[in-house]
């Protein structure tokens, strides 16, 4: 659900940011690129977003189609809320 929200989301607004020469942003997280114990489903959809977006970013550029696509990458967080939730 996590990866094809954002596959379907895209597909419906692209006509739109194409015309209007638009930006998607992406927000992703470091569980994509690190892998750690107990969180296979959830880093293989962030993963997948990553290599879903990097090629529709190449795609787009191919096709000469002036929509911009940012990929924010969200770590943890400083401070002990951050420790207990990794913990």
């Amino acid at each position: 659900v996590n990866f094809l929200s954002y596959v379907q989301l895209t597909s419906l607004a692209l006509p739109s940011l194409t015309h209007s020469k638009g930006c998607l942003v992406v927000v992703s997280s470091l569980l994509g690129r690190v892998p750690t114990s107990f969180s296979s489903p959830y880093s293989a959809a962030k993963s997948a977003l990553d290599g879903f977006f990097g090629s529709l970013r190449r795609e787009l550029d191919v096709q000469d189609v002036n929509v911009a696509i940012t990929m924010c990458v969200l770590g943890l967080r400083e401070g002990a809320s951050a420790s207990e939730g990794v913990r």
